[in-house]
Parts: structure tokens; C-alpha cells; sequence
């Protein structure tokens, strides 16, 4: 997975090119310990959501569509937030059933762009929901937890 997505002008972590290379963002960030009101983390996060949600699944993404259609793919387990995959038109999540035909294609190693999860109480809301919090650099209000 890592740079599936950069065609898509969606930026990954590691390369020259890379968030944590460029220093957009360190490392330390990515721990849920250290987030706070005025983090970095928050305008990258609602910059890449907004990234992410208007890219367009790129060749790679439309290739393993193929594959699954010619019924060649069993899984993928990827890597990235951005969910081109399912834009592509590829199922994603942990399989509940044995019928391989009816178990989703992705297997999600991390999380996505598309929930904001609140470790206190792991109440999940749609990210999109909190952009404009976020873009200025605070965290959202907790839910009552």
C-alpha cells in the first residue's frame, strides 16, 4: 500500500515527499496521548479528509476492481485512510461470514478518514461532521460520554 494514493495527490507518510519527512507532521502526533486544542494534527486531519474526499481512485485502486470482477482477488489488506478503494467499488472491513464470495475485499489495517473516534468513550461520529472544528486547529467537543 504505502504510495498507492500519491497519484491521486493524496500525500503518504514515509516518502521524500512524504508527511512525516517534510515534517508536516511528526510521529509523536499520530499518538492519541499527545493530541490537544492548537495540534497540528487537527488542520492536517481536516486537510486530508478534504483531500481524500474529492480524489479519485487511482490506476492501481481500479486495477484490483478488475481483478475482483475476473473473481482473481481474494483480499487485499491495505494500508491507506483515504478510501479509494471504495470508490473503486471494492468492499471493505472484517469478513462475518465463511462464503468467500461474500466477504469484503479490503481488509482495513488502520483506520480511515470517514469516522473520528472518541478514545474516552469510543464513541464514533463522521469526520466530516467536525472539518471546520478541526481546520482551525481544536479538537471537537467530546459527546457527553
Amino acid at each position: 500500500g504505502a504510495g498507492i494514493s500519491v497519484s491521486a495527490d493524496i500525500p503518504d507518510f514515509c516518502s521524500p515527499k512524504g508527511l512525516f519527512t517534510t515534517k508536516t507532521l511528526s510521529k509523536d502526533l499520530l499518538d492519541a496521548n499527545t493530541i490537544s486544542n492548537g495540534s497540528s494534527l487537527c488542520k492536517v486531519l481536516a486537510e486530508m479528509h478534504q483531500k481524500c474526499s474529492s480524489a479519485s481512485p487511482t490506476a492501481f485502486y481500479l486495477a484490483l476492481k478488475i481483478l475482483d470482477e475476473q473473481d482473481d482477488l481474494h483480499h487485499v489488506y491495505i494500508q491507506n485512510i483515504d478510501l479509494l478503494e471504495l470508490r473503486a467499488g471494492l468492499s471493505y472491513g472484517v469478513s462475518q461470514t465463511q462464503i468467500l464470495e461474500e466477504a469484503p475485499r479490503c481488509i482495513l489495517l488502520h483506520s480511515t478518514l470517514e469516522t473520528l473516534t472518541y478514545i474516552k468513550c469510543y464513541h464514533q461520529s463522521p469526520l466530516n461532521l467536525h472539518i471546520s472544528t478541526l481546520i482551525t486547529g481544536y479538537l471537537p467537543a467530546y459527546p457527553t460520554c
